[in-house]
């Protein structure tokens, strides 16, 4: 295993089990639709942003198996993370902290994947991830209150 390959084993193994070990405040379909929705999202923006508009790569140009890792455990993951911790009952500025939070904590990600190569931008720049993290971070939270809203009405 290269080295590049093993930081992101490493990545997917510790947020894998700093799930795991979290008290869950999320149910299981919710956590089983956002994990789709979340590999559905980047596999779609990864083939889009990726390959067609030619902006980044992960670890080399084109598609390989082991650019999976990010669709399937580490984006998922994230994500659930992000969502599990969510001060769903609090003011607006504490939902904005956590957007925010979790913003620096996938662009210091981001930053360690540039530096050591697993992460090439091509024509994207830090700026761009800095106002698509917050995004898609909003995204992620209208979509878990469009599936909680989804079953209380079923």
């Amino acid at each position: 295993m290269d080295r590049q390959f093993a930081i992101v084993v490493v990545n997917a193994i510790v947020f894998l089990c700093i799930f795991f070990i979290s008290n869950k405040k999320i149910t299981k379909i919710e956590m089983y639709s956002t994990a789709l929705f979340s590999a559905f999202i980047s596999l779609f923006l990864d083939i889009i942003m990726g390959l067609f508009l030619d902006t980044f790569f992960y670890f080399q140009k084109g598609i390989e198996p082991k650019d999976l890792i990010f669709h399937i455990i580490i984006y998922p993951m994230t994500n659930l993370l992000f969502l599990n911790y969510f001060p769903y009952h609090k003011n607006k500025e504490f939902k904005i902290l956590h957007i925010a939070f979790w913003t620096v904590i996938a662009l210091a990600i981001e930053v360690i994947y540039l530096k050591t190569g697993i992460f090439v931008y091509q024509n994207w720049n830090f700026t761009l991830s800095v106002i698509s993290y917050p995004i898609l971070f909003f995204g992620l939270y209208l979509h878990l209150k469009f599936i909680r809203l989804y079953i209380l009405k079923n």
